[in-house]
């Protein structure tokens, strides 16, 4: 199962076709009701899911081969930042942040090692 898909019922992005409720509200819940801060994880350019539905998203070398930086068959795609799908990106924080879940988020991201290696175009 690719990595990118939501935790909590999404506009945006696309839920976990497993779950049958809204798993990012309940852990948040149970956080608080023991008095541990619950800050929100989002990856940012790594999200295999989008690179899968969008493949002009994704880094690519000079040879135009797709760039793999893990080197690994369950993850390999990095997403470009400038392309649309910063705006998806932004779209999927502003979702999450509107709805008053929690104040505390970080972003675990990726990028290209360098202008030899990768291309952003």
């Amino acid at each position: 199962m690719p990595h990118g898909w939501s935790y909590h019922p999404t506009k945006i992005g696309k839920k976990h076709p497993h779950l049958k409720f809204d798993l990012l509200a309940a852990q948040i819940d149970a956080c608080r009701e023991i008095g541990v801060r619950c800050p929100i994880y989002l990856s940012a350019g790594l999200d295999e899911l989008a690179a899968f539905a969008n493949p002009t998203w994704v880094v690519k070398k000079k040879d135009g081969t797709t760039y793999k930086p893990l080197e690994v068959e369950w993850f390999v795609r990095i997403l470009r930042f400038n392309s649309p799908y910063l705006d998806y990106l932004c779209a999927q924080i502003r979702e999450w942040s509107s709805a008053g879940r929690t104040t505390t988020a970080f972003f675990w991201t990726s990028s290209a090692r360098s202008a030899t290696t990768a291309t952003t175009r």
